[in-house]
């Protein structure tokens, strides 16, 4: 994953009895009552069948599935019917599988010359369940016939619904544990199996499955029979289908060098949405070679299908050969589109085409590895986005997601990329930005160490010698062990298996025994932190490469600190250093003050764009743990806000919007916003609203940047007039329609947001109007946005009430509460309708959407609101899974912002409060 004989009425109501007919793998009798939920609870087990509380014994295995299913998006609910070979080691009487919300209506078991019917119960509101027959069946193999139906699902998961432009269309999700919402069986991912699927659908929509289809009987109820063909083995949540009225664009990728065969590629998209398909298409058969010659090994599949879902929970999912999209991570419109987006497209497109082999072709066996999937996906398309398009900037953007995550590695609270997961809750926990970003950034880091070519080496023989079938992290730090011929796996794990971001702190040395760097590190914690003397203890293998610059031009020095403190070796004393070449290390790091001082000085123009990212970055580290005081580290960024890269003066924009928001009094607020302004006031001025049609991404989103930040935090009343003039054409009230051509899109939703926030009710109005009719999610994400930028306290609360509004899908209702928390000028008022609405908002949201609001406190900056946090969220999260994580972590963001306006509030005021702070501010970089 930037995570189901049949009878009349089971499918549901639309369809007649003889429109539901289908090559079902049993025929039972017929059946008469409505789809319903499993109930919740069931009988004891008996003592020598104790449920299982996590993992399912190891010895029943399936080791095929036949699935058949119809599915109506019309209809009120859907049914299927099941044969799953298995494998005993034992005799069993009874079976523990899994199956969540299904009414089962015949189970039984075929084994040992006999066939047994069952009792299929449903024991845990997670869907364990158990299959109990008269007698044992086993050793050996036997079959298993299940028929159930269901109703649609209600937590974009399972198997659900999702509408768009009056058409219902269906939709899977089973990542983690949901295939068990829609058929029964055994849900784990180190069960891979062969599936054989078909599937009755109506007759005008399109059914796409794993794989190609095979046969397809039309049938005379106005539905039809599609059978696909048998699957290469996969676990239960990379099974896939979708079904609907799709638009479809069809292409075919030629053979290349490594795949001889051609290979079917199609765009899916809801009716209407074909033309959006074209650039995403074109990105992804560009992509899939470049991944096919980094694996040296093709694509395994026999077609490949990528999807746009209205409503999803997650970004994207990597279902083999049928991976899904939320809308806009797939769809573009050429000028109506930012290019900021065709550039997450790409990513997304390369991070869930790299699973078909990092997650697909090689599972993980248990969640445990979650990391082998995720960390390995968003590295790889890190690279192979940068070959594709330079002006992407794939690399310095994973350095800058790399930054984001060290804020929450650096939480106490923070847990290792990868660790034990023996609850459901822990499997969520696995899909987060350390198993993701900061996965990326060691890979990167260890490439670096041990040689590009030999780390590919590695990878390609871990993944050609588990084919098809389950990998570990044991089995891969062996692979690149031995491919590379040094032990990664030593200073890999202390990485992976323990939480934290270590920070490094250098000082040259140079006497008569020669030049070095002397080293240490510690665990890196802000101010506030509970962290003991014994958690900033801890100690990294780390891989450090430092640049320097001496007389004979500059030089790179190479070791690995395994050890509380080092010393690397330097050719030559050196004039100036960055412990960080390249910023490919996962650290902070902080130097000596004369060597910091040099560095300044004498090394910052022959610094990379990615080491000054990571100095600047270095800096604002050493503020929040409080190494330096906030006026100190306020002058040092001067520097960095008037760099000539877009990435590097970009930097500063946080630290000054916590400064305005969070720790300067009403009274220095005009003098915060004045200096913001003649920080980047300069940059507006050389740039404006448009740039030219071969500018960078970075270069793009600096602008846009720039933009949000002189409005918002510089309230620059010219900007603000500009945007609000954009954002009216933009909106066209006079002929109700959106014109595009008014702005450019990466800065339409500023310049709306402006205009609405300056117009007040007329504008509101008439964007709220629209929303009802408006399908694409672009635009309806841009007028959510608009709304709750509203300056007037009744229009905010109306935009608020929209999450509880019927017109917003899913995953839209938590967008316009987000947007007006994370606004100092909004805050309290969106709290206020939190606090007031929690109940009737928790039941409109997913289980996934609703572990968001966890984290709804973590803005706030002081005593009163974390309590309230506290006290509203607590006792709602504490069974939802993954959803207590997520209010630790914001808990303590919140105590640690705390003790930073504590700890630098008296310090930012006397840099602020001086005389002629707000006046012209020395621009020394270039």
């Amino acid at each position: 994953m930037l995570r189901i004989a049949l009878v009349c009425p089971v499918a549901a109501v639309v369809l007649s009895c003889a429109s539901r007919q289908q090559p079902a793998p049993l025929e039972v009798a017929a059946q008469t009552t409505a789809p319903k939920a499993a109930e919740q609870t069931a009988e004891p087990a008996l003592p020598q069948d104790a449920m299982p509380t996590l993992k399912l014994p190891s010895d029943v295995r399936p080791t095929h599935y036949a699935l058949g299913l119809t599915i109506a998006p019309e209809s009120e609910g859907f049914f299927g019917t099941a044969e799953i070979a298995i494998e005993l080691d034992k005799p069993h009487k009874v079976l523990w599988m899994h199956g969540r919300n299904l009414h089962v209506t015949f189970a039984s078991a075929e084994g040992s010359g006999k066939t047994l019917e069952g009792k299929f119960e449903q024991l845990t509101p997670d869907g364990m369940a158990r299959l109990t027959l008269p007698r044992a069946i086993g050793p050996g193999k036997a079959t298993l016939r299940i028929a159930w139906d269901a109703e649609w699902d209600p937590q974009l998961a399972g198997l659900y619904r999702a509408k768009e432009g009056g058409k219902q269309y269906a939709f899977t999700q089973f990542e983690a544990i949901d295939a068990r919402r829609a058929f029964p069986g055994f849900d784990e991912p180190i069960f891979k199996t062969p599936y054989d699927v078909t599937l009755t659908v109506p007759n005008g929509n399109l059914a796409v499955a794993n794989s190609l289809p095979v046969d397809e009987t039309l049938l005379p109820s106005g539905m039809k029979r599609i059978r696909f063909a048998t699957t290469l083995p996969i676990p239960t949540y990379l099974v896939a289908w979708q079904v609907g009225p799709f638009d479809v664009l069809e292409t075919v990728l030629p053979p290349n060098e490594i795949r001889k065969r051609p290979l079917p590629v199609r765009g899916v998209a809801a009716q209407g949405r074909k033309a959006e398909l074209s650039v995403a298409i074109a990105m992804a058969n560009k992509l899939l070679p470049a991944l096919e010659r980094y694996f040296g090994s093709e694509y395994p599949y026999d077609k490949l299908d990528h999807i746009a879902v209205p409503d999803f929970s997650y970004g994207a999912m990597e279902n083999v050969g049928a991976i899904t999209y939320r809308e806009q991570l797939l769809l573009f419109e050429k000028g109506k589109t930012s290019e900021d987006q065709r550039a997450e497209i790409a990513m997304v497109v390369a991070h869930e085409m790299a699973h078909q082999w990092f997650g697909d072709l090689v599972t993980l066996r248990w969640w445990t590895d979650a990391w082998l999937n995720e960390s390995f996906a968003t590295w790889l398309s890190y690279h192979v986005v940068q070959g594709l398009d330079p002006a992407m900037q794939a690399q310095l953007v994973s350095l800058k997601s790399a930054g984001r995550v060290m804020s929450t590695d650096a939480l106490l609270s923070a847990r290792a990329i990868r660790q034990p997961v023996e609850t459901t809750g822990e499997i969520w926990n696995a899909f987060d930005g350390l198993t993701y970003e900061k996965g990326a950034a060691v890979l990167n880091m260890f490439e670096r160490w041990a040689g590009p070519e030999k780390f590919q080496a590695g990878i390609r023989e871990y993944v050609d010698s588990h084919r098809f079938g389950g990998g570990s992290t044991d089995e891969l730090l062996a692979s690149l062990d031995k491919a590379t011929g040094r032990d990664l796996a030593t200073p890999f794990r202390t990485f992976i298996e323990q939480a934290g971001v270590p920070t490094l702190e250098g000082k040259v040395t140079c006497d008569a025994s020669g030049a070095r760097l002397a080293l240490s590190q510690r665990r890196y914690f802000t101010l506030g932190s509970a962290a003991t003397a014994k958690d900033r203890a801890a100690v990294w293998g780390i891989p450090i490469c430092a640049r320097y610059g001496t007389r004979s031009g500059v030089k790179q020095s190479c070791t690995l600190l395994a050890a509380a403190e080092g010393a690397l070796k330097l050719d030559a004393c050196p004039n100036w250093i960055v412990p960080n070449a390249d910023a490919d290390g996962y650290y902070r790091w902080s130097l000596a003050p004369d060597d910091l001082g040099k560095l300044r000085k004498n090394g910052y123009a022959k610094l990379s764009v990615r080491e000054r990212v990571s100095f600047a970055s270095s800096v604002r580290a050493a503020m929040w743990r409080g190494a330096i005081a906030e006026k100190d580290g306020l002058a040092a960024l001067e520097n960095f806000a008037a760099d000539s890269d877009g990435a590097v003066a970009a930097e500063p924009i946080s630290t000054l919007r916590f400064v305005r928001d969070h720790l300067v009094p009403e009274s220095l607020r005009p003098r915060v916003e004045a200096y913001a302004r003649k920080l980047y006031r300069p940059s507006y001025d050389r740039h404006g609203w448009t740039g030219p049609a071969e500018e960078s991404r970075l270069a793009r989103t600096f602008r846009t940047s720039v933009l949000e930040f002189l409005i918002e935090t510089g309230n620059d009343p010219e900007v603000r007039r500009e945007a609000a003039r954009r954002g009216r054409a933009f909106a066209g009230l006079a002929d109700k329609k959106f014109h595009p051509e008014a702005v450019d899109p990466d800065l339409a939703e500023i310049a709306l947001a402006a205009a609405t926030a300056e117009d007040g009710k007329p504008m509101f109005d008439a964007l709220e109007e629209r929303l009802g009719a408006e399908e694409d999610t672009n635009v309806r994400e841009l007028i959510l946005t608009a709304l709750a930028y509203s300056k007037e306290p009744a229009l905010l609360d109306r935009a608020l009430a929209l999450s509880l509004d019927p017109r917003l899908k899913q995953n839209e209702r938590l967008h316009p509460l987000f947007v007006a928390l994370y606004r100092a000028e909004s805050r309290e008022r969106a709290w206020t309708f939190l606090q007031a609405n929690i109940d009737p908002l928790s039941k409109l949201l997913s289980e996934s959407l609703l572990a968001n609001l966890a984290s709804a406190g973590s803005s706030f900056c002081d005593a009163k609101h974390l309590g309230e946090v506290e006290a509203l969220l607590g006792p709602r999260v504490e069974k939802l899974m993954g959803a207590l994580k997520v209010l630790r972590e914001s808990q303590e963001r919140v105590r640690g912002c705390i003790a930073q306006v504590d700890a630098q509030r008296a310090s930012t005021a006397e840099f602020f409060a001086g005389p002629g702070r707000a006046g012209e501010v020395t621009q020394t970089v270039r």
